[in-house]
């Protein structure tokens, strides 16, 4: 059998605009190696990138459940769209970047701008996110879904995601 784990490399992780809030021992992206990645096609690179969390002398895969664990709680309003976006990375759509008002117009399509932004409602038991986002990939296009924000971490799909606004044709991988 052959053996792919020299294609691979261990890094440590930080999120931008986020920090644990539980106690680790850092968090790492498992992907592969620069002067590797010609060897595969994109999106057929085998497992990765994906993530580990050290805990101790274990290494615990960042789950859906273990991201919460670390990030939570999740209680005042400016924590959420810090969270909400390393999530949308993660665990959904990597390519999609959220549409905020703070972004401006700049980093998304050369046209008249988003039709709508995201927005973030407190709730007592959380919050509700009406969550904008623009892709390029195989559409070029504004979507939009509503999510809920448990305080605890849990992020639970209210209404399922539908298009907004299409732009036109975008990335295909072929």
């Amino acid at each position: 059998m052959e053996s792919l784990k020299d294609d691979y490399e261990i890094k440590l992780y930080t999120f931008a605009h986020l920090t644990p809030k539980s106690a680790n021992d850092g968090i790492f992206q498992v992907s592969v190696k620069a002067d590797k990645a010609w060897e595969y096609i994109l999106g057929m690179s085998g497992v990765g990138p994906f993530y580990l969390v050290k805990a101790g002398a274990d290494y615990y895969a960042l789950t859906k459940r273990n991201f919460a664990q670390l990030f939570s709680p999740i209680e005042k309003q400016s924590e959420v769209l810090p969270y909400i976006d390393a999530f949308h990375y993660l665990f959904e759509k990597r390519l999609d970047r959220i549409v905020t008002e703070e972004s401006g117009n700049t980093e998304y399509a050369k046209d008249q701008g988003p039709p709508e932004f995201t927005q973030i409602e407190e709730r007592a038991e959380g919050f509700r996110i009406k969550l904008v986002t623009y892709s390029k990939n195989r559409i070029e296009a504004y979507f939009v879904k509503t999510v809920h924000v448990h305080i605890n971490g849990r992020v639970d799909e209210v209404e399922p995601e539908r298009m907004l606004k299409k732009i036109g044709e975008g990335i295909h991988y072929y």
